[in-house]
């Protein structure tokens, strides 16, 4: 039997660390791995020593991308074809995004097996597009339309693992924690309404702040070490 998955995950942390987890859940029960997505080389998330991995070329669509993204597209899915015909994987899966995309029609024009993971109640427009001919879709939800394709209820989200998260956050409490967050790659808007809560509100909690890149980011630090908040930022 083919113990070969590939992957094809990229991009912000909602589509990928869903897909780093499965992977060691994967390589923990035998089977070999390999990610093969657009971006991965450059990704702040992907743990590059602990897995396998391909790049190939791609890139979202927009009106500033639209001539040239065709042709970007179309060399991401030569690259993805000629990897997945050498390494010949039993099943691919996708975890959305176009960052998944080349791969992903490799998939289907190889005629290789295809299942998606889509965590989200509002289908991505990748998943849409590979829905219907893909074996099945783990999801939580019982998404519009889903006549025309197979659900495959998942129970457990694919998450870190708790003992790692508590070393890297080294976070060591007695209060309840309170989870702020606007998806991996953070929010303005959420962090800007942080500030406008009463400090002593926040002070019954331990804050978990998710906040992303931004120029709001050091205010936010300042603000809770201001008010004597404990968080982790």
């Amino acid at each position: 039997m083919n113990h070969r998955i590939v992957l094809a995950a990229g991009g912000s942390g909602g589509h990928l660390f869903p897909a780093i987890e499965s992977a060691r859940a994967l390589k923990n029960r035998g089977y070999q791995l390999h990610f093969c997505a657009v971006g991965l080389q450059t990704c702040e998330f992907f743990p590059k020593e602990e897995f396998d991995y391909h790049c190939v070329d791609g890139t979202f669509f927009s009106k500033k991308t639209m001539l040239f993204a065709p042709f970007k597209l179309i060399k991401g899915t030569v690259q993805a074809y000629l990897f997945l015909k050498k390494f010949k994987p039993s099943l691919v899966i996708g975890f959305g995004s176009y960052h998944s995309f080349p791969t992903t029609l490799a998939a289907a024009l190889l005629k290789i097996p295809l299942f998606l993971f889509e965590p989200n109640i509002e289908m991505g427009r990748v998943n849409k597009v590979f829905s219907a001919i893909s074996k099945g879709i783990f999801s939580y939800f019982d998404h519009n339309h889903s006549k025309y394709f197979k659900i495959l209820p998942t129970k457990s989200y694919p998450v870190v693992d708790r003992d790692l998260a508590k070393k890297t956050t080294a976070i060591d409490t007695q209060k309840p924690i309170f989870l702020i967050t606007g998806g991996s790659q953070g929010s303005l808007i959420v962090n800007q309404a942080v500030l406008m809560i009463e400090p002593e509100k926040l002070k019954k909690y331990y804050i978990v702040h998710l906040a992303g890149k931004n120029e709001n980011l050091e205010s936010l630090k300042a603000y809770y070490k201001k008010y004597e908040i404990e968080a982790f930022v």
